[in-house]
């Protein structure tokens, strides 16, 4: 809820914007000329959005490519969060990998695949495909740390090895948040939306 209102907030600020320089809208009061509009959205909107579209979003997981990632080292296992679905960017800025922690010593990687066609639901998963693979130490690090920097408030593990605190503390300072860019076009804005891992101490970014 909280991650999925930005996009419709930013939709409805600048199709505001498009109207009010089209002179569309009625004249603004003039004690908010020169006040610059802020949309609030009910966090339910996209709650309810991501409800009904249930079966388009399982069937684009169930066509995608899965990763089944198994994890050898006894002394470090995979956390899991209270949000336990940690972001991967890739080449393609379109595309974010979920990582998915099942078990101590079980993640899947699910990689969407960009040339679906996501009007339709195939959920007879005609396109899906799997591999297994043993991850490496470094390859585990690096998902530990995507899986703490992802968590809400509360991550969770099973074993309290020496390095465990201190790793979730380093990491603990960051989350997902959007992030909407507006490129201009000869009919208005396009609007691309996606997600990031950002530092939650440093300043916000307004690009």
């Amino acid at each position: 809820m909280r991650i999925n209102t930005e996009l419709p907030k930013a939709a409805v600020e600048n199709s505001a914007a498009l109207l009010e320089a089209h002179r569309r809208l009625p004249p603004r009061p003039a004690e908010l000329v020169g006040v610059s509009l802020d949309a609030e959205v009910d966090p339910k909107f996209p709650q309810a959005v991501g409800i009904a579209s249930i079966r388009r979003i399982t069937a684009t997981i169930g066509n995608s490519k899965w990763e089944i990632l198994h994890n050898d080292y006894d002394d470090s296992p995979f956390f899991t969060s209270d949000f336990p679905v940690a972001i991967e960017r890739t080449d393609d800025l379109r595309i974010l990998n979920r990582i998915v922690p099942l078990a101590p010593s079980l993640a899947l990687r699910i990689r969407p695949d960009p040339t679906l066609d996501t009007r339709r639901a195939d959920l007879s998963f005609a396109k899906f495909g799997y591999r297994s693979r043993n991850l490496g130490h470094e390859e585990l690090v690096m998902l530990n740390r995507l899986i703490v920097q992802c968590a809400e408030e509360t991550v969770f593990y099973r074993d309290d090895h020496q390095w465990v605190r201190p790793f979730i503390s380093k990491n603990r300072h960051y989350r997902i948040e959007p992030h909407t860019s507006r490129v201009p076009t000869p009919t208005g804005t396009l609007l691309i939306s996606t997600s990031r891992i950002v530092d939650s101490t440093a300043p916000v970014d307004q690009a």
